[in-house]
C-alpha cells in the first residue's frame, strides 16, 4: 500500500508542483491555436501588406532607372522602406505575440520561475536526453505526431483535391488574379489544417492534464510525511496535547478547590 499512488493530492503538493513548474501544458495546443490566429490575422490585416509589397515591387522593377546613387539616397529609401513596412508588419506581429502570450497564460495561469534561468547540467546531458526520448512519455509524443503527419497531409490533399477545377482554371488567370486566387486556395487551406491541428491539441491537453494528476497522486506514506513536515511529529503533538490537558485540569482544580480555614481565621469569627 505504500507504493500505491491512490490518494488526491493535497493543496499543498499542488502549489509545490507549481512553483516548480510542473504543471499540465500542451504544446501541440499553442502550436494549433497560434497556426489558426496567424491565418486569421493574416487575413484580415493582410491585405495592406500585399497591397504595400506590389507597389514597392512596381516601383522598384518599373520607372525611371537611377544611374547614379550616394549614401545619404541609400540610407533616406531604406528608411523610408523600413517605415512603411512597419506599419503594416508591426500590427500582425504584436498579435501574433499577444495571441502567443494568452495561450500560455490560459493554459498554466501566470508563472514566475526564475530557477529556471539557473544552469542545470541535466539539460545538456546526453544519457539524460537519451532517458526522455526513450520514455514512455517519448513514445506517445512521437507516435502522437507521426499521427500528426498523417492527419495534416490527408487534410490537405482533401482540400486541394475538392479544389482541383479551380487550380486548373488558373493558367487563364492573369498574374494579379493568379496570385490572389493562389493566396486563398493557401490560406483556407491553412485553416483548415490548423482546425484539425486544433482537434488534435485539445486531445492532447486532455492526456497531458490526466497525467498531470496521475503524477500528482500521493502514496499513504507520501501523505504521512506531508502531514508530519506540515504538523510536526505526531508524537510530539499527542505529548504537547497532553501537557496542555494536564495544565488544564490542574488550573481548574485549583480554582474549585475551597480556601483552608486556619486557626486565626476561627479566632476572629469567634465563637
Amino acid at each position: 500500500m505504500s507504493g500505491d499512488k491512490s490518494l488526491e493530492p493535497t493543496p499543498h503538493r499542488r502549489q509545490q508542483a507549481r512553483q516548480e513548474g510542473h504543471v499540465a501544458k500542451s504544446q501541440d495546443l499553442g502550436s494549433a491555436a497560434m497556426l489558426l490566429l496567424g491565418v486569421g490575422i493574416v487575413m484580415m490585416l493582410g491585405g495592406g501588406l500585399v497591397g504595400f509589397l506590389v507597389n514597392y515591387c512596381r516601383n522598384q522593377l518599373g520607372g525611371q532607372p537611377v544611374l547614379t546613387i550616394d549614401a545619404e539616397t541609400v540610407a533616406s529609401q531604406w528608411n523610408a522602406t523600413l517605415w512603411a513596412l512597419g506599419r503594416y508588419l508591426l500590427p500582425i506581429l504584436g498579435l501574433l505575440c499577444l495571441a502567443g502570450v494568452a495561450v500560455n497564460v490560459l493554459q498554466t495561469g501566470l508563472l514566475f520561475l526564475p530557477q529556471k534561468l539557473s544552469f542545470d547540467s541535466s539539460r545538456i546531458s546526453p544519457l539524460r536526453g537519451w532517458q526522455r526520448i526513450f520514455s514512455i512519455n517519448g513514445m506517445v509524443h512521437l507516435g502522437f505526431g507521426t499521427f500528426k503527419l498523417i492527419v495534416v497531409f490527408a487534410v490537405a490533399g482533401v482540400v486541394l483535391y475538392s479544389q482541383r477545377e479551380a487550380m486548373l482554371g488558373l493558367v487563364a488567370l492573369a498574374p494579379a488574379e493568379l496570385a490572389v486566387q493562389m493566396t486563398q486556395i493557401l490560406l483556407w487551406t491553412a485553416m483548415k489544417i490548423g482546425a484539425a491541428l486544433l482537434i488534435l491539441a485539445i486531445l492532447d491537453y486532455a492526456y497531458q492534464r490526466w497525467r498531470y494528476e496521475q503524477d500528482l497522486k500521493m502514496t499513504p506514506q507520501e501523505l504521512r510525511e506531508e502531514l508530519k513536515n506540515l504538523e510536526g511529529d505526531p508524537q510530539s503533538i499527542a505529548r504537547r496535547k497532553q501537557a496542555q490537558r494536564n495544565s488544564s485540569v490542574g488550573r481548574i482544580s485549583a480554582v474549585s478547590q475551597p480556601p483552608v480555614e486556619t486557626q486565626a481565621d476561627g479566632l476572629k469569627r469567634g465563637p
